[in-house]
């Protein structure tokens, strides 16, 4: 089993966990979280939307949510409303250093990670012949750190095939 899980959740269908030998429901048929007690989930955009949906959800079935945004006082809230044992951690996953102190952060309190939501992004509505380069780099480069667009270690280009 790996040390670190990916969930997939899809609409109404149940979340699942893969790992490298099986794939399992978090949380079966019959509701609970049957299979998922004590897991460490960690959520990234945990501060809004769906992020932060997710978290009260996992949450209100037991698990530990580790809560990760760009603005500390709104995943803090969130920790604060949820109650032990989530936690609140500063994090901008386009800069490679905030992701890194992050998880040195959560590492301190919480060595084991079992589940990852990478579910970070930037929306700010705006027409584009007002956009500025900085609202434009800022979705780029979360969106490239999330594994869409160009793949900077690959070296693929944006329009180029695979």
């Amino acid at each position: 089993m790996s040390a670190l899980s990916i969930v997939v959740a899809i609409g109404g269908i149940p979340a699942s966990r893969y790992d490298d030998d099986e794939a399992t429901d978090l949380h079966p048929a019959g509701g609970g979280s049957g299979g998922s007690v004590g897991k460490t989930i960690v959520i990234t955009g945990a501060g809004a939307g769906l992020g932060r949906a997710l978290a009260q959800r996992f949450a209100s079935e037991g698990e530990t949510v580790i809560l990760l945004g760009r603005t500390l006082s709104k995943v803090q809230a969130l920790a604060d409303e949820l109650g032990a044992p989530a936690m609140a951690v500063e994090c901008d996953v386009s800069d490679p250093a905030s992701v890194r102190t992050a998880f040195t952060q959560t590492a301190g309190t919480h060595p084991k990670i079992d589940i990852l939501i990478n579910n970070a992004g930037i929306y700010e509505p705006f027409t584009v012949t007002e956009a500025t380069d900085e609202q434009i780099s800022g979705i780029e480069n979360t969106g490239n750190k999330r594994g869409h667009g160009p793949d900077r270690s690959t070296g693929i280009k944006k329009g180029q095939s695979c």
